[in-house]
């Protein structure tokens, strides 16, 4: 139990409105000034909490409220995407992409330094990915 404390202790309202999939709770929160960057002591970002619950509507929450699609992790200074694209993770990668390409055509680092990384993590991006709009 203490265990569960501590990790309780850690999270923000925004990431507990995460974890419980409270879409409404989350936006509520944002409009009234809430944090949308802020990482846990683990380096946490929300948006990457809601990416891996697979909670998407509650990342296009985050996205709405400006977040910072391109956070780097202190340690590695790897962004979100760099991370995705490291474990596999197509859905969240794929979210962060589509959301880098909507942005104006003159603010798109994000999608820049997919063409920084290792070409061994390039290989579970298909090759026919790029920026349209929909």
């Amino acid at each position: 139990m203490c265990g569960q404390a501590d990790l309780l202790a850690d999270l923000l309202l925004p990431q507990l409105a995460i974890l419980h999939g409270e879409a409404e709770v989350l936006d509520a929160l944002c409009d009234r000034g809430a944090d949308v960057n802020r990482p846990t002591s683990d380096d946490e970002r929300p948006l990457w909490l809601a990416l891996q619950k697979k909670q998407e509507a509650l990342a296009s929450v985050l996205v709405k409220h400006g977040c910072d699609l391109d956070a780097a992790d202190e340690e590695t200074g790897q962004t979100m995407l760099h991370r995705a694209v490291e474990e596999d993770d197509a859905v969240s990668a794929v979210f962060l992409i589509r959301q880098v390409c909507s942005r104006p055509p003159d603010v798109v680092p994000a999608l820049l330094t997919i063409m920084a990384m290792p070409s061994h993590f390039l290989g579970c991006v298909p090759s026919g990915w790029r920026c349209q709009r929909t």
